[in-house]
């Protein structure tokens, strides 16, 4: 009953698809797996994960682990990133234009970088450290969570897509929703509104 500490799936460099979850690995060696599509790593004990350069990357969950550093440069096909439930204090998504979901709750997030993801429609930020967040790239957001984080200001006017967005819990003195469409914005528990 030993958990794999490390794995090491380099030597595999045709390997399409790798999961690995709820198996104890600390460490992990993907590199030169340029033929890589998918990427679960769901419930491990990671504190670092390098996806540099893993090009074909279409699918990444790595979500509860103890992540500190998620380098995912280079993953220009990246569609779904899930990296909740870890620490992690920064992501890097500037090298990821046609991702279309991003889940990065329950982090230490304190900024980030989302303009340029027009094809982005799914943004979780749930239970940040976020204190502001620029909205005016997303134009395909249809669905936008930043509840419980430390945003002033919630301005998505020129998002003509959103539906639903979640900002409760927030330090918010300034919402701008005018974009003539939304099914459900909340607002709860912004004390200085």
């Amino acid at each position: 009953n030993n958990p794999l500490n490390t794995l090491d799936v380099s030597v595999l460099p045709n390997l399409v698809g790798l999961g690995a979850n709820y198996t104890g690995i600390s460490t992990i060696n993907l590199s030169g797996l340029t033929h890589l599509e998918n990427i679960s790593l769901i419930g491990n004990y990671l504190t670092e994960l390098n996806l540099n350069g893993l090009s074909n990357l279409t699918h990444v969950n790595c979500h509860s682990n103890f992540l500190t550093s998620l380098s995912i440069n280079g993953l220009s096909n990246l569609f779904y990133l899930n990296c909740t439930n870890n620490l992690l204090p920064s992501i890097d998504l500037t090298q990821c234009p046609n991702i279309d979901s991003i889940s990065a709750s329950n982090n230490r997030l304190t900024s980030l970088n989302i303009s340029g993801l027009a094809h982005c429609r799914n943004l979780n930020l749930e239970n940040n450290l976020l204190t502001t967040l620029d909205f005016s790239g997303l134009s395909s957001a249809t669905n936008i969570d930043v509840s419980h984080n430390l945003l002033t200001s919630f301005d998505i006017s020129n998002l003509s897509n959103v539906m639903f967005a979640n900002c409760d819990f927030n330090l918010l003195t300034s919402v701008n929703c005018k974009n003539g469409v939304g099914e459900v914005i909340l607002l709860n528990n912004n004390p200085n509104l």
